[in-house]
């Protein structure tokens, strides 16, 4: 699972400082569509949660939502723990 590990490990990085924001508003959405086939091939649940949960409804929308940095990394960190939570406990 090499491109959802890649994916993955870059919302670790934002969450743990390493890029900056900007950086992952503008490359995130960039990696995971230029790899999304991929991650489907890797795991179609999996990637269609990132995809859904960390594309749409957060990089994408993040200059949209009048939301502080602060407020989206928490927002971010919160969705990263709970996509590994379900890869954790296994999808339905």
């Amino acid at each position: 699972m090499k491109n959802i590990e890649y994916v993955m490990g870059m919302t670790k990085d934002l969450i743990d400082g390493k890029i900056s924001m900007m950086s992952y508003v503008l490359d995130f959405p960039y990696e995971v569509e230029s790899r999304y086939k991929q991650m489907l091939r890797e795991n179609r649940e999996y990637a269609e949660l990132i995809y859904e949960e960390l594309v749409i409804h957060r990089a994408y929308t993040y200059h949209d939502s009048g939301m502080t940095e602060d407020k989206f990394l928490n927002n971010i960190r919160k969705r990263y723990k709970w996509i590994k939570g379900v890869e954790r406990d296994g999808f339905c």
